[in-house]
């Protein structure tokens, strides 16, 4: 598609949508939808999500006295739907594997705390093993969102891989490595990505089979790792020094062996300290302490681009107060922070598509997941709209408008209107992997300022279609 006929598109036949913020905290190109702060405990620390089954979502806040509940059904009425408490910790850190959510501390003895969350309106504690006879204590837990294998790591020089999958509320022991001390990990794919902080660097293990082959590292800027995220497609790799000053770093990983760095960023006075960053769509979401969530664009990797913040810590530029961590992963596009003082922020970023609808599962079992790289604000060349998990080489149809649908055609569910509502049709076909990405550079042009598009994918298997979820996504001044 050119240039052209987006700007065509958007100038003509757009409707904007302006975001009044809630609050008089500095932030751009972000809306805080609402903030809670838990009774039962003053200090938070991490936060991670729950999607139930029928898309309510729940925000899991990780306090030094236990884990917080908080519906967000209602994205600006939050309530918090229950308080597990736990050993008093600092560090108390969460991952979610079906439904049940997964709690370590690196209070000594407190094991793995499992919530319950089949009826999420009242979670409960379901059990908590490992008490002994395994970890003393834990910094981390990390997660295979592939496989739902469980990685406990923070424990000294070891890491504990967990198998939930059958039996939720007990899950089995599979392996314990040996190693160097591994602060944060990402898991995908079969490789494992560790923030070995003590050691300075990011180091990449294969893990495949359960085992662990060390294949490279890189020394990360500031030398103390943090933590590591990776893109959806293993090439590229984002990490956090913990340190007054640091930047976040990226990395090229296509060759295992010798990770390359490709760009930093950093933000706020010389004194600010980077805490956790993760990737979605090639846009990289950190909690950056006192400077609060930071929104970079990473669609070309030589050059970052910060497209929008919002600051939860209005004290000074430093130290480690604010903004501890960050989910960026809800459907709805919206990003949960924890602030250490302040409890949950429900932020929703410009830059974060919303995914809606059910779309329709293909031959291979599979719904094909339409996903965007990169941010459509203004003037960005390299954003793009893919597909993946598709069947591989076959004809694909990109719809392209500016109103939802939801209508059934020939076994398939519309998600885009492109009867009534003006629109495009963008036929392509996906590669032997089942993937197609599509350039739609976005014009630099004030008209399309705050401008809503809606997309989806309809993919074509002989006899029968497949078809995405829809997306809905903002264009707007960076």
């Amino acid at each position: 598609m050119s240039k052209s006929a987006i700007s065509l598109l958007g100038a003509t036949l757009l409707f904007a949508f302006p975001l009044t913020d809630l609050s008089a905290q500095v932030s751009r190109n972000c809306t805080l939808l609402s903030k809670f702060r838990s009774p039962n405990s003053s200090t938070s620390n991490d936060v991670w999500g729950y999607v139930a089954p029928n898309g309510d979502e729940y925000g899991i806040l990780m306090t030094t006295r236990g884990t917080s509940i908080v519906d967000f059904s209602k994205p600006r009425s939050p309530v918090q739907r229950a308080f597990i408490s736990g050993q008093s910790s600092t560090w108390r850190d969460g991952k979610v594997v079906g439904d049940f959510v997964y709690v370590v501390t690196e209070s000594r003895g407190a094991g793995l705390q499992i919530i319950d969350m089949r009826n999420p309106k009242a979670p409960r504690l379901a059990a908590t093993p490992f008490r002994s006879g395994a970890w003393s204590h834990s910094h981390n837990i990390g997660l295979d969102f592939d496989t739902g294998l469980l990685y406990v790591h923070g424990t000294g020089g070891s890491v504990y891989v967990l198998d939930p999958t059958n039996t939720p509320t007990s899950p089995k022991l599979l392996k314990r490595h040996f190693g160097n001390y591994i602060h944060d990990l990402a898991v995908q794919h079969g490789l494992l990505h560790a923030g070995e902080i003590w050691n300075g660097r990011y180091a990449i293990y294969d893990i495949r089979n359960l085992g662990k082959k060390f294949l490279g590292s890189v020394r990360t800027p500031r030398a103390f790792t943090h933590n590591a995220w990776l893109t959806y497609d293993d090439k590229f790799c984002a990490t956090t020094d913990e340190r007054s000053g640091a930047s976040v770093a990226f990395y090229d990983i296509q060759n295992r062996a010798s990770p390359k760095l490709m760009s930093t960023y950093r933000t706020g006075p010389s004194r600010t300290i980077p805490h956790n960053v993760y990737m979605r769509g090639y846009v990289a979401y950190m909690s950056y302490y006192t400077e609060g969530l930071r929104v970079v664009d990473f669609s070309d990797p030589r050059n970052p681009v910060e497209v929008g913040f919002y600051d939860t810590y209005l004290g000074a530029s430093q130290g480690f107060n604010g903004a501890w961590g960050c989910f960026c992963f809800n459907p709805s596009g919206n990003v949960y922070i924890s602030d250490r003082s302040s409890g949950i922020f429900n932020i929703k970023p410009k830059a974060s598509p919303a995914f809606y609808g059910k779309g329709t599962k293909g031959g291979n079992g599979k719904r094909p997941l339409i996903h965007n790289f990169g941010a459509a604000w203004l003037g960005n060349k390299n954003f793009k709209i893919g597909v993946r998990d598709a069947k591989a080489n076959s004809g694909a149809l990109m719809l392209l408008g500016v109103k939802k649908a939801d209508f059934n055609v020939l076994g398939f569910n519309v998600l885009v209107d492109v009867l009534t509502g003006p629109a495009l049709l963008v036929p392509v076909r996906t590669n032997n992997k089942g993937e197609v990405l599509i350039p739609l550079p976005v014009p630099t042009d004030s008209r399309l300022n705050n401008s809503t598009l809606f997309a989806q994918f309809v993919v074509f298997e002989g006899t029968s279609f497949a078809s995405s979820q829809g997306m809905a996504f903002e264009l707007f001044s960076k």
